[in-house]
């Protein structure tokens, strides 16, 4: 891992994203943004069943998730709100869901993740996958996650993906990278009256990778 600043690394992350996604399509083989994070896709049955449901994708990119779960539910009229701050980035998720079929049910959002407002009681889903290692202050982690606890509706669900315990091998290099535990502990704090649904850590070479779902009691 190149040692870099808080300010060189942020930069450098934006480069990165704004690299991957100039030279790969969505869903084209070769990358990561090839298909759906197979734990997302496990759970979009459960929207689907939801007349009218609100979901939100924190760090949306091009729309990996949100453009499957919007085709998945557009049937039951699911509004599926995609927040990036990259401009690349909400452009080609405007593009995609023209492309496949699905723009009344996306709205695209250009904005830093970490200054989104969220509406008390108004989602049935918000996920946010890989992106709290992309949030350089912990106040600014600690109050997104204050905003998405209290902008679930009551017996719906958050899902977090996140990659921790990164090595010198990973890329883009984080800007927070923390232990597994130190994530499990931000994340049972934020959500310490939800019932903890999955919690699981993934162990690699190179990371641990943490999944966390929880539902709002």
């Amino acid at each position: 891992m190149t040692f870099m600043n808080e300010e060189q690394l942020v930069t450098y992350q934006k480069q990165y994203f704004h690299n991957l996604y100039s030279s790969y399509n969505l869903f084209e083989k070769g990358s990561w943004l090839e298909k759906p994070s197979p734990f997302i896709q496990r759970y979009i049955p459960v929207v689907q069943r939801i007349p009218d449901s609100r979901v939100l994708d924190l760090g949306a990119g091009p729309g990996r998730h949100a453009l499957a779960i919007a085709g998945s539910a557009a049937a039951m009229n699911t509004e599926v709100t995609a927040v990036d701050h990259l401009p690349l980035a909400v452009e080609q998720l405007k593009t995609n869901s023209g492309r496949f079929g699905v723009q009344a049910n996306i709205k695209p959002v250009h904005e830093k993740v970490e200054n989104t407002a969220i509406e008390e009681q108004y989602y049935h889903w918000i996920l946010a996958v890989h992106l709290l290692e992309h949030i350089p202050s912990q106040k600014d982690r600690e109050m997104l996650l204050s905003r998405i606890e209290a902008g679930v509706v009551y017996k719906r669900y958050v899902t977090i993906v996140m990659n921790t315990d990164q090595s010198q091998d990973t890329h883009p290099d984080p800007v927070w990278n923390p232990t597994w535990q130190e994530a499990v502990d931000l994340l049972r704090k934020a959500f310490a009256s939800w019932r903890v649904v999955v919690e699981k850590v993934d162990r690699h070479a190179e990371n641990n990778t943490l999944t966390f779902l929880a539902q709002k009691e």
